[in-house]
């Protein structure tokens, strides 16, 4: 397995690398604004890992171990390496602000900061030798919270900017089109889960 739950050193350094290619692809290319673009880029990618890892649980919920209990545990590994991309975003994003003029004060005060703060909770809580430090239902309730505001961040700079019409193209239609149907697979596990819990 490549990215098991017991390995998540080796998740973050290949996250970590995903997002150091993608920037050094972007300088390479000779693209127009390479820090920009790689910003960009390398959001989409951690969106992308998102994906899977937001319904993992959802589909043994629905489909059961047997046919979907592969994702769930490669989920962690998945969750760590978007975690070590994202860091590397983290800190594009902080480049570009200060490039654009931004002081420090106002770097500090981007929302997007205290999401980045949270990712990097998770990320510390993923190492199974620092978990067993912190008290079982904290560390499930940094995860949940975590996630959902993944969740919300990717909704609003991917889905919500192609409602309004303030960004376009094919990768937010598609992720957008993907984005619902993982939603909905949530709710109906969450509908599921609650009958079955009812019948049993």
């Amino acid at each position: 397995m490549v990215l098991p739950y017991k390995y998540p050193l080796r998740a973050l350094a290949l996250g970590v690398a995903l997002g150091l290619s993608i920037l050094g692809a972007c300088y390479a290319a000779g693209v127009e604004d390479p820090l920009r673009t790689a910003t960009r880029f390398t959001g989409c990618a951690s969106a992308l890992l998102f994906l899977p890892v937001f319904i993992a649980r959802p589909l043994v919920t629905i489909f059961g171990g047997a046919r979907a209990g592969g994702l769930l545990r490669h989920r962690a590994g998945l969750g760590v390496a978007l975690a070590g991309n994202h860091h590397v975003h983290m800190g594009l994003v902080a480049m570009v602000l200060v490039s654009d003029g931004a002081t420090m004060s106002e770097v500090i005060a981007n929302p997007a900061l205290y999401i980045y703060g949270l990712l990097i909770l998770m990320n510390v809580t993923s190492f199974p030798a620092i978990a067993r430090r912190w008290p079982r239902g904290a560390v499930r309730w940094v995860h949940l919270i975590g996630v959902y505001a993944l969740a919300v961040a990717f909704f609003e700079t991917l889905v919500l900017s192609l409602i309004t019409g303030a960004e376009g193209g094919v990768f937010r239609l598609g992720y957008s089109i993907v984005f619902v149907l993982c939603v909905l697979i949530r709710v109906c596990a969450g509908l599921y889960g609650q009958r079955q819990s009812r019948v049993s």
